[in-house]
Order: C-alpha cells, then sequence, then structure tokens
C-alpha cells in the first residue's frame, strides 16, 4: 500500500519542484467529466499474524464536477459519484471460489490544476480527499455453498454498509476533451469488525475520461 502513495507523492511533488523551470497560467475555470476506470481491489485478511490478499478486478463509472474555490489559484473542490463492481473466479484445490464487490462512492477531493502557458490544452491534476462509500454487494461463493458479507445468517461478523476512505491520484488533459489518471484509494475504516482480525481494503483505479 505504501508503494502506491509513494507514487502519486513523488509525481506531485516533481511537477510543483520543477515550477519555477515551467511557465503555468491560472486556469480557474470549473470543469466536468466523465469516467470509466479498470479498477484492481484488494481485500486484506489478517488473521492470527497471518495475512492473505484477495485482489478483485473490475470496472467503475463515475462523473466528477471541479468547482473553482478562488479565482486567485487554479485551486479547486471536486465532487461527484462513482459505480463500483468488481469481481474474482479462481480455482482452490479444485474447487471455485468466486469473490463480488459493489460499492457506489462520493469523492470530496481538493485538486490543483497545473495549466501550461503553451499548451492550452495539456494540465495536469494532482488531487486528493476523502472518499464516502456504500458497499450495496459482498459475495463469496465456493461451489455451492454462497455466503453475503451483509447477511448475519451467513457470517458472525458482518461487513460494514459504510467505509471512509482517502481519494490520492494525478490525472491529465492530454487534449481539450481527454482525460487519464490514476488514483490510489485505501479504506481507513476496516471492511469488517472481528475483534482482533482485520479486514481491509484498497483499489488501484486506471481512469479514462471525457471533459465537456
Amino acid at each position: 500500500m505504501k508503494q502506491y502513495i509513494a507514487i502519486v507523492a513523488s509525481a506531485t511533488t516533481f511537477l510543483f519542484a520543477n515550477n519555477a523551470k515551467a511557465q503555468f497560467i491560472n486556469d480557474p475555470y470549473d470543469y466536468q467529466r466523465i469516467e470509466a476506470s479498470y479498477v484492481n481491489q484488494a481485500l486484506v485478511v489478517d488473521i492470527d499474524d497471518e495475512t492473505d490478499t484477495q485482489h478483485t478486478k473490475g470496472a467503475e463509472i463515475s462523473y466528477i464536477k471541479g468547482l473553482n474555490i478562488t479565482t486567485r489559484l487554479p485551486l479547486f473542490l471536486e465532487l461527484g459519484g462513482q459505480l463500483v463492481v468488481t469481481h474474482s473466479n479462481e480455482k482452490n484445490n479444485g474447487k471455485t471460489e468466486k469473490y463480488t464487490f459493489a460499492n457506489i462512492a462520493i469523492p470530496v477531493n481538493l485538486a490543483y490544476k497545473l495549466a501550461f502557458e503553451n499548451s492550452s490544452n495539456f494540465s495536469i491534476l494532482p488531487y486528493v480527499g476523502p472518499n464516502f462509500k456504500l458497499n450495496i454487494i459482498g459475495r463469496y461463493k465456493k461451489d455451492d455453498n454462497k455466503i453475503s458479507f451483509f447477511d448475519k445468517d451467513d457470517v458472525e461478523h458482518k461487513a460494514h454498509r459504510i467505509q471512509i476512505g482517502l481519494n490520492l491520484g494525478i490525472g491529465v488533459n492530454i487534449a481539450s476533451h481527454l482525460y487519464v489518471g490514476y488514483r490510489f484509494q485505501p479504506d481507513f475504516t476496516k471492511y469488517i469488525e472481528d475483534g482482533d482480525n482485520e479486514y481491509k481494503t484498497y483499489a488501484n483505479y486506471f481512469t479514462f475520461g471525457i471533459n465537456f
């Protein structure tokens, strides 16, 4: 998890450190975009000091609106909505194991837009902020054995419907309408409360977007 934070932090530090060499302009105009992302999500299970990580992969669709906070700086408050669905299907000891997760999230990010003087269509957007997530599906299936993490009849310790996490990412507007980006999203709150045992989640997002 630390390596993902280091990647985004290093890229952002590099950009600001080279601010004096590049000619940036103030671009305080609001923006909005629709995004589609490839998602690699991890459920980290730590039981009796033994850790196992279950990866699920899937997609996200989202809408983001950037609102300028002050016309003196290209500083924006990003708000929006996201729908994420991930799934895994693996063979373990001759039996098929399937995980399915889905959530709806509301990001609240603080973004700084680095627009270049000689290239009005190219800009860089590092951002950070809290993420509020509503888990709507959490399922596990092994052959004919089906479990819902939110059903007390299936599991002793139910999963949390609400999780709070962090958005840490960087995006690039390649042209007036095209956007690509990367986001790391660790959750601060546990997915399942089970005494000293920990069930935590984090996800990586690789994004393509359309600005309008």
